[in-house]
């Protein structure tokens, strides 16, 4: 759920946080978002996001304060923000204290209000697909929490207690997906702080290749260079390859052949989409590689996903009107499966904004064309299961896993409500399964040094169980160096 409430999202622009595979190539200060967007910040003047950043523009020793209360969530933000602004001027830590903390707990109680409205929008099923909405039951799913909070205990040993930057709903998703798909190898399109590598590393198969896809590198947007923020992790065991910063490529324009030659292979990878680009695009992407099982993070229900916003489609302008309800509702910035699949389109909808590239691509598509889209999620889609969540204290027509009570919270170790990093917010993120397209299980370029021998075993390619060690047997070698060459790692020597 990266960038997605308005309160991280300014965190984002102050810290020059890249969040995702895709877009902002050009970080933007505090100062310079406010002075663009302050008639949208500041337009509520009970509290809330307007009292929190009050003065930021006209004191300039609050930028990193403020950086740092939205960076952290607002945990501890007195404490913090006191010590940066007295390093300062101590004058204006001690007249700011007070109300700091004030503001702190509207906007907590802003956030936590926005996630249950957002939560409010999803119906009790994805109606409009149901293709393997109970793929996985409930005893199913809770058969992965124990192992899932002990890897939390050592992530938190490894990164420290801010974690960032999906929620814990979210991460359980993914964590419970890699357990059961054991996939072949996972590209991670969208890393943030890369935390969410850590846990892929840690959950996946040993030797399991990741390739992980940002404009920016975990060690430089997110150095910790100011005291609380997120600290970014990168993996030292050489199985995780880097398309950031200078060798960002987006996932669509990647040559998938040449770094996994085998197509069994791609069949059986994960393909992690955190990077707010339209589902349609995507998924077409991922099958003309012969990628099949997808997770899309950021599942926004229709209403947010098509929001009218003042901070996507910039360059629509004023043709479209900027009347959503921003503090209520946070925004969206990508077509997402749930924008087709969650309900039926309301009769008096005649058109819908068409967002990809992390709200940059907008358009206006007809009532027949979001139904042909539709249409082609539904035929190309043998698998659409969206995650429960793991937790909610908010009304929700789909039963958390671990019920509503916040008190199971403190039971379990988790964090309370108001000190996890989206409030226990939930976007049902979904596990896709495409259709295999037999077309693309044939090398490119036969006579490639990366293509794989001709004498390769097929797999299996249910949704049960493939492992890097079994891809590798396949071709008749279990051994590190044979499974590197199938992912284009390293060239296979004679």
């Amino acid at each position: 759920m990266c960038a997605f409430h308005l309160g991280i999202f300014l965190a984002l622009a102050a810290a020059s946080f890249s969040c995702v595979g895709g877009l902002r190539s050009k970080p933007i200060g505090l100062k310079n978002y406010f002075a663009t967007n302050a008639h949208e910040v500041t337009g509520n003047s009970s509290g809330g996001l307007r009292g929190l950043f009050a003065g930021a523009l006209a004191n300039p020793i609050l930028d990193s304060a403020v950086a740092l209360h939205a960076a952290t969530g607002g945990v501890n933000m007195t404490a913090q923000v006191a010590t940066t602004l007295s390093s300062a001027n101590a004058a204006i830590a001690k007249s700011w204290r007070a109300d700091a903390l004030l503001r702190m707990n509207q906007s907590k109680a802003q956030d936590i209000k926005q996630q249950c409205n957002i939560l409010s929008e999803y119906g009790p099923a994805p109606s409009e697909c149901s293709k393997g909405s109970d793929h996985w039951n409930k005893q199913s799913l809770l058969e992965e929490f124990p192992g899932f909070t002990s890897m939390l205990r050592e992530q938190q040993k490894a990164l420290g207690p801010i974690h960032c930057c999906m929620g814990l709903n979210h991460m359980f998703a993914l964590y419970s997906l890699v357990k059961k798909l054991k996939p072949a190898v996972i590209i991670e399109s969208g890393i943030a702080a890369g935390h969410q590598t850590w846990m892929l590393r840690h959950s996946a198969l040993p030797y399991t290749p990741i390739f992980a896809i940002d404009p920016g590198d975990p060690a430089v947007s997110y150095s910790g260079i100011i005291p609380g923020s997120f600290v970014g992790w990168k993996d030292p065991t050489g199985w995780t390859r880097y398309f950031t910063q200078r060798a960002f490529t987006d996932f669509d324009e990647i040559e998938w052949d040449k770094f996994i030659p085998d197509p069994e292979m791609r069949a059986n990878t994960l393909v992690i989409l955190d990077d707010h680009q339209s589902c349609v695009a995507r998924f077409k992407a991922m099958q003309k590689w012969g990628f099949r099982w997808a997770f899309y993070e950021d599942n926004y229900p229709f209403k947010v996903a098509t929001s009218n916003d003042a901070f996507t489609c910039v360059k629509n302008g004023q043709a479209i009107p900027r009347t959503f309800p921003v503090l209520d509702y946070a925004f969206g910035d990508a077509f997402s499966p749930n924008a087709a699949c969650g309900a039926p389109l309301a009769p008096d909808v005649t058109s819908v904004l068409y967002k990809d590239k992390f709200g940059e691509k907008c358009t206006y598509i007809t009532r027949q064309q979001h139904g042909e889209a539709l249409t082609w999620l539904n035929k190309n889609m043998d698998v659409y299961f969206e995650f429960p969540a793991l937790f909610t204290a908010c009304p929700v027509k789909r039963e958390p896993l671990l019920g509503s009570d916040p008190g199971v919270l403190k039971a379990l170790g988790l964090p309370p409500v108001e000190f996890e990093i989206w409030q226990y917010g939930h976007l049902f993120p979904a596990f896709v399964e495409l259709q295999r397209d037999e077309s693309v299980l044939v090398h490119s370029d036969p006579n490639s040094p990366y293509a794989p021998p001709a004498s390769t075993t097929r797999l299996p390619t249910t949704t049960t169980t493939t492992s890097t060690t079994k891809a590798a047997s396949a071709i008749g070698s279990a051994n590190v160096l044979q499974t590197e060459h199938l992912v284009g790692m390293t060239p296979l020597q004679a």
